[in-house]
C-alpha cells in the first residue's frame, strides 16, 4: 500500500509484511531509482515526524546515492 508519494522524487509504500519500503528515483543524465526497506530506527523516526522525515531522507539519499546502494533491495515482493 503506497503511503506517501512525490512523482518523480519518491514513493514509500508498506508491504503486507509491515516492512517500509522507500523508492527514491535518482540521476540526472541518467534516471534510475534506488529501493530501500526502513531499518527499524527510520520507521520509528517516520512515525515521530512524518512526511517531513521522509522528505528529508529522500534529499540525502539523492545527494549521496552511492552511501544507500548497499542497502539497495531488487525484490520487494517477498517482504
Amino acid at each position: 500500500m503506497i503511503i506517501l508519494k512525490e512523482d518523480w522524487s519518491y514513493t514509500l509504500e508498506k508491504t503486507k509484511s509491515e516492512s517500509y519500503i522507500l523508492t527514491v528515483v535518482c540521476g540526472s543524465i541518467g534516471i534510475y531509482e534506488i529501493k530501500i526497506a526502513l531499518n527499524p530506527e527510520e520507521i520509528q523516526k517516520f512515525i515521530t515526524h512524518g512526511e517531513s522525515y521522509i522528505v528529508q531522507s529522500v534529499r540525502n539519499i539523492q545527494e549521496s546515492p552511492s552511501k544507500y546502494t548497499h542497502r539497495h533491495i531488487d525484490n520487494t515482493s517477498k517482504l
